[in-house]
């Protein structure tokens, strides 16, 4: 269920850019990752990607762009530490099973 809500706030903060550029290759991205990250999904967690994309929507909402662009990158950046450290628990679990 995160996951679509996650596509659909993707593609709701594209368009309201107004960059069309922007819309067309994230709705091509979506296509050719869409397996990813649902796989993705399920190290990413819930918690942490309401919680960012909130506070994103909340700045966008204010206009406060360079409050929108710093939440944008922390949310890669926590997404990126996130991911990265359930694939070493999962290899980890794998080593020792």
């Amino acid at each position: 269920a995160h996951y679509l809500a996650a596509v659909h706030f993707h593609q709701i903060i594209s368009a309201i850019s107004g960059n069309h550029n922007l819309s067309e290759m994230l709705a091509i991205l979506h296509g050719k990752i869409s397996l990813f990250r649902r796989k993705m999904s399920d190290y990413l967690g819930d918690d942490l990607s309401i919680s960012d994309e909130i506070e994103i929507f909340e700045a966008l909402k204010n206009r406060d762009r360079e409050k929108a662009a710093a939440m944008m990158r922390k949310h890669i950046s926590r997404a990126k530490d996130h991911i990265v450290e359930k694939l070493v628990q999962e290899n980890n679990k794998n080593q020792d099973g």
